[in-house]
């Protein structure tokens, strides 16, 4: 049968479902509207689980966990259950793709450029810068924090170097600040609070870094 839900009562469901994220086969949740019953009982919402891959469930072996075909809902402030269709969809593992990497050809040159080959003095971590931008009121080197940082604030003030041939050289600006995140040292923590950003950043000129990205 079809399922009606507000916005929130949706919200409330996909929260009490995100222990599911953390099974290694699970690698999305989300609602979609879709025919049910081949479209003889119409339109409705259907909870989507996006696995790496299908499992039969006498394959499915722990810490993995069998994903019914419903799911039952009680609604905020009411005795009412609802029974929540679930659509089970192979997605294949996650991974980031990157086209080609830094441009070499490009670091060293001043002003710095977005994309260029960046680090922290300070870590042996490095990746590409993401863009010099307007950013809360000031110019700024903007990157993610997991690269500057480690999201540990003992590496904001050092200096940013960027790869000048085969030398890592200072480009004249330390980090400034970065947005802080919650980590946790499990994977199965109740409620976790999630990240929504990752990101530090430096204030600079525009004699050190330019608005210009080149082709990463």
């Amino acid at each position: 049968m079809a399922t009606m839900l507000s916005t929130e009562e949706a919200k409330s469901f996909l929260k009490s479902k995100r222990y599911l994220l953390s099974t290694p086969n699970v690698v999305s949740l989300g609602f979609s509207n879709e025919k049910l019953d081949g479209g003889k009982k119409g339109r409705g919402k259907i909870f989507r689980v996006g696995v790496i891959k299908k499992l039969k469930q006498d394959n499915i072996n722990h810490p993995d966990i069998f994903i019914p075909k419903f799911f039952e809902h009680a609604v905020t402030g009411s005795d009412k259950k609802v029974a929540i269709p679930v659509k089970v969809v192979e997605e294949g593992e996650i991974v980031a793709t990157v086209t080609g990497a830094c441009k070499r050809e490009n670091e060293g040159v001043r002003p710095l450029k977005g994309g260029s080959l960046i680090r922290n003095a300070g870590l042996n971590f490095r990746g590409c810068l993401g863009a010099n931008a307007q950013y809360t009121g000031a110019y700024r080197l903007l990157r993610a924090a997991h690269v500057l940082t480690k999201f540990d604030r003992n590496y904001i003030g050092q200096q940013i170097q960027v790869l000048d041939g085969s030398q890592w050289v200072d480009i004249g600006a330390t980090i400034t600040d970065q947005v802080d995140v919650a980590l946790y040292d499990s994977s199965t923590v109740p409620d976790p609070v999630r990240a929504k950003q990752d990101l530090a950043w430096a204030n600079i000129t525009h004699d050190q870094g330019s608005p210009t990205i080149i082709d990463i």
